[in-house]
């Protein structure tokens, strides 16, 4: 279990991916390169950091606290745009892996609704900036 931010940082300033570049970059990269240099990576998170949610707990579900809405978003566009730098390519993505599903690993509670009005609200009009 990791995020790629410190506790409480709602700027986002300690955002790096140095874990994934050390365990899971170089493996998209040999799959890129085995699928010809064209993979479609489609992602999904499986909780936000702790402190971002209701339940302070990655794991057992939880619920993303309204005042982190846009930091998570910002979220996103900040992993899409390392793994760009890296040259992985994200091709698609997901509000939330199983929203619907309480699990005693990572998850994050969402109704379809709440999911809607995030897209429409944050995560849309986030990603608009750097498309």
């Amino acid at each position: 279990m990791y995020t790629y931010v410190t506790d409480g940082d709602k700027e986002l300033k300690s955002f790096n991916v140095a874990h994934d570049e050390k365990y899971k970059n170089s493996t998209d990269q040999k799959a890129m390169e085995a699928a010809g240099g064209k993979l479609n990576l489609f992602v999904s998170p499986w909780s936000p950091p702790a402190w971002m949610k209701d339940n302070n707990d990655m794991l057992h579900g939880g619920k993303l606290k309204p005042e982190f809405y846009d930091s998570w978003a910002n979220y996103y566009v900040k992993f899409i745009q390392a793994y760009e730098k890296e040259g992985i390519p994200v091709w698609g993505l997901t509000v939330q892996n199983e929203p619907m599903a309480k699990q005693t690993w990572e998850s994050c509670m969402y109704t379809a609704d709440e999911e809607r009005n995030f897209i429409k609200n944050n995560l849309g009009p986030t990603l608009q900036k750097i498309i």
